[in-house]
């Protein structure tokens, strides 16, 4: 029966679900970052970041992804810090296109990442290989780090150790094939090698589920980071740092053994201080996860900066209450864990008909459950697990039968319609623009009003269309006059129009995505699948549907290509990375509006630059291609293709394909190589479509820079 279930429904990417959500009541909300050069990096980060907090980064390592590193930890540490955890490159949805695998180049992407969030000082804690990263941002960076914990991170390793049998395994593949496990009796193996008590009788098809969700991807980058660390490697070129450390230590690892832990506190001297956690093997977060979060309490938290009498916050009540510590026979546990179970289903029940009359379901209820079940699952594992194989087995029934029913229900947690904000906002006129000059004419006046007005009325209104028409009216008439400076109007006007409408429709793109965080991505292609339609409530700030705003720029795009001006729209588009990387998970009606426009625009800026003479302009218009491909092209491997009928059609389709080869074409080698490279991830990675095909292109760039080689 499981063997089956499993096929059609993933156990650990439900976990991952529910680890999403508990970030989010955190306070933390997922971001993509662009960093330039084909690197773009996720992060969780602070909703709400505020400046009288400390800096946190957490740093996973290699296995499950940082959610489920610092699942359990994550509640310890918001109250007392801004806390980011972020996803190093090739783990979770960073990636970069640069052939780069060393720590310090992670290191020095991840101080990048954490300047662009406004990130000056912080303290950093390092899991495994985390922790190998976390010693490249100290040497690196030592005025950045103020405080820096590396947890069984064999930062002072060297090649030579493999070779005179320090670790239980004797070459780099043998440790790439079990710390990157793809089959089933592997895994078992690196389990074995990283609990002292690892959990046994696992099933086959629950590893493979596993493998699949965790182990898949990215494998032969994540290779070249296991050699990069070892190649070379000497204890005298291992740079000194100078902040305060922490080094936590497994006593029983056998991946990293102990002997590393006392080399690496001697090496660094006074500044450091080692812990060793008895009974405890590499993976000391997970296996003794509580002593873990207390010493890094004890090391982090400045004891004489936190008041005991303090007044908590309400969420911190609520999770106090509700965490299970005075629970003391496997009797009770039980009870209360199948008693939460069933108030889930009455609550579901309860409020599934006041979803249905659009009653607004209070939020702390969510949170509170959310707590609830949260707390109970650790304290239970941690209490009997490890004693009782009969609760194991319970426990384990219990909470996977919850997470696949919760698949099926309208969830009282994760509502991300909930209609309890229902304050309003001023709105935000985009009639002018600052970076445009104004324009004081009255026909320039009037036209901008037009375009306003049309921005506040819903489609639906009959009124839309008499004011689109006016508009369209005064655009043609000004741009037939042939008179410069009524075109100049229609210039100023439009462009200023667009730039206004792509700024609000990144806005609502982000409320959407921060509304959306708790929810787990294959939960809301399955409801998709199965047709399950909840009517959207979301706008933007401005009160504008994501939608509209998408059609609109693509209205206002036609007529700025109609009046000579689409120069600026691809200008603009190009620049809009962060909103191309938010409309990698928007709503397939926004990413069929954003396909067609990022279409029209790839046709209009394809002969950029071809007419200028002077080399420096020739530049910034092969930049401006660049850019937009680099921003845009993920979209095209990934998005969906209409809901109802196609949003682009196969002669459509097939011209994109020749006009970005021929985009593509015109750039440098190294360029070239950055496109082709995004595109080859995106490309695979998304097994629903297969477009667009530039494997012509990329063949042919191969050829070239075999040439390249030869001619050197």
């Amino acid at each position: 029966m499981f063997p089956k279930l499993a096929k059609c429904f993933s156990f650990t990417a439900s976990r991952d679900w529910l680890y999403r959500h508990s970030f989010a009541v955190a306070g933390l909300r997922s971001a993509m970052t662009d960093l330039g050069d084909g690197t773009t990096m996720h992060c969780w980060v602070p909703k709400l970041q505020k400046p009288s907090k400390p800096s946190l980064v957490l740093v996973h390592g290699f296995g499950a992804n940082a959610m489920w590193q610092y699942g359990e930890h994550i509640r310890h540490f918001t109250a007392h810090f801004n806390v980011y955890v972020p996803d190093l490159l090739f783990f979770g949805e960073s990636f970069t296109s640069r052939p780069e695998r060393t720590e310090s180049f992670q290191a020095r992407c991840l101080v990048k990442l954490m300047e662009t969030h406004g990130v000056q000082r912080l303290s950093l804690v390092g899991i495994s290989y985390g922790g190998f990263v976390g010693y490249s941002v100290a040497a690196q960076f030592p005025e950045v780090v103020e405080k820096l914990v590396l947890c069984c991170a064999g930062v002072c390793l060297e090649e030579i150790d493999m070779k005179n049998g320090l670790f239980r395994v004797s070459s780099l593949d043998e440790a790439a094939n079990i710390l990157l496990p793809q089959t089933p009796d592997k895994l078992r193996e690196l389990m074995k090698l990283s609990f002292v008590r690892p959990a046994r009788g696992v099933p086959s098809w629950f590893l493979e589920d596993f493998i699949h969700v965790m182990c898949t991807d990215h494998i032969e980058q994540k290779k070249e980071l296991l050699e990069a660390i070892l190649k070379d490697r000497q204890l005298s070129n291992l740079p000194k740092i100078k902040a305060p450390t922490l080094i936590l230590w497994g006593e029983e690892d056998q991946i990293f053994p102990l002997e590393l832990g006392y080399r690496l506190e001697k090496y660094i001297g006074e500044t450091a201080q080692i812990t060793v956690i008895k009974s405890a093997g590499h993976a000391v977060n997970l296996e003794k996860s509580r002593e873990f979060a207390k010493h890094l309490k004890a090391f982090l938290i400045d004891d004489t900066k936190s008041c005991p009498n303090s007044p908590r916050s309400f969420k911190e009540h609520i999770q106090k209450t509700f965490s299970f510590d005075f629970i003391r026979s496997g009797r009770d546990a039980l009870a209360w864990c199948g008693g939460l179970l069933l108030l889930q289903a009455i609550l579901e029940t309860k409020l599934f008909v006041m979803m249905e009359r659009t009653i607004p379901v209070p939020p702390i209820v969510r949170n509170i459950m959310a707590s609830v079940l949260n707390n109970a699952d650790s304290s239970f594992f941690f209490l009997f697990a490890q004693n009782h194989k009969l609760l194991q087995t319970l426990r384990f029934i219990l909470l996977t039968s919850y997470y696949f029913f919760l698949r099926f229900l309208p969830s009282i947690f994760f509502n991300k319609y909930d209609a309890v904000s229902t304050l309003k906002t001023p709105q935000h006129k985009h009639a002018h623009d600052t970076r445009f000059p104004r324009n004081d004419t009255a026909i320039g006046r009037a036209l901008s009003q037009l375009l306003s007005t049309l921005n506040d009325i819903p489609v639906s209104s009959r009124k839309y269309e008499v004011v689109r028409s006016l508009a369209e009216r005064i655009i043609q008439e000004n741009h037939e006059s042939g008179v410069h400076a009524l075109s100049e109007v229609n210039r100023a006007v439009l462009s200023a129009a667009f730039a206004g409408a792509l700024r609000q429709l990144e806005a609502a793109a982000a409320d959407r995505e921060e509304e959306g965080e708790g929810e787990w991505w294959y939960g809301a292609r399955l409801r998709r699948a199965v047709r399950w339609r909840v009517r959207r409530g979301e706008r933007n700030q401005c009160g504008v549907p994501a939608e509209k705003l998408a059609a609109e720029l693509v209205w206002l795009a036609q007529k700025m290509a109609v009046c000579g001006c689409a120069e600026e729209a691809v200008r603009r588009w190009a620049a809009a990375s962060h909103l191309g990387c938010l409309s990698l998970t928007a709503d397939p009606r926004l990413q069929t509006s954003l396909l067609k426009l990022a279409a029209f625009l790839f046709k209009e800026g394809k002969d950029m630059g071809l007419d200028e003479i002077e080399e420096s302009k020739v530049k910034l218009q092969m930049q401006v291609k660049l850019k937009m491909l680099q921003s845009w092209l993920p979209l095209l491997c990934r998005a969906s293709n209409g809901t109802d009928a196609p949003a682009l059609s196969i002669s459509e389709r097939a011209e994109l394909e020749t006009v970005m080869e021929d985009m593509i074409e015109g750039l440098e080698q190294e360029e070239q190589e950055q496109v082709l490279s995004l595109w080859l991830h995106h490309f695979t990675h998304c097994p629903s479509s297969d477009w667009p095909n530039l494997h012509a292109c990329f063949a042919r760039w191969c050829t070239a820079s075999r040439k390249h080689l030869l001619l050197q």
